[in-house]
């Protein structure tokens, strides 16, 4: 019983190499297109993306970390530390992310350390998991749960690179 798990497992995994388009990104390949800073415009119905969070700006790193630097990343769940009023709590750094997936449908899984708003000293980790929807040069739609916001509510980010 054993071995046939094992051929089974091995022939799924056979398969869905196979039905890889041709040329398709890697993980990798992907996380490197992200490097650099693009602006955010957010579509939800979650208030904690409203505002001044409706919008933002976030800078991916070749280490696969980013940063936050104005309002909010709806699809990731995550609000630039200065924000207020927001219930969010303030994220750490580093803020990592990792490309999970090849081809048409890859994945972003983000973890950070947040600080409580009102109890700084008091720490927690979070994540988020994001579908990459788009991805190119100067354009990526993103579409997440995780982190602060409503329960259910998916979250659209619209990114424009910046440079």
């Amino acid at each position: 019983m054993k071995k046939l798990g094992m051929c089974l497992f091995a022939a799924s995994a056979l398969t869905a190499t196979l039905l890889a388009p041709a040329g398709a990104d890697s993980g990798a390949q992907r996380a490197r297109r992200l490097v650099g800073t693009w602006t955010i415009r957010n579509e939800t119905i979650d208030r904690n993306y409203a505002g001044n969070t409706a919008t933002g700006q976030v800078t991916f790193f070749e280490d696969q970390t980013m940063t936050i630097d104005d309002g909010g990343l709806a699809a990731a769940g995550i609000v630039e530390g200065s924000e207020t009023p927001s219930i969010c709590n303030r994220p750490q750094a580093p803020i990592s992310f990792k490309i999970l997936g090849a081809g048409a449908k890859q994945l972003m899984y983000v973890t950070w350390t947040a600080a409580n708003r009102k109890a700084p000293n008091t720490l927690g980790r979070q994540n988020a998991v994001i579908e990459i929807i788009k991805l190119n040069r100067n354009e990526a739609i993103l579409v997440g749960q995780g982190g602060c916001g409503a329960l259910g509510a998916p979250r659209i980010s619209h990114l424009t690179r910046v440079q």
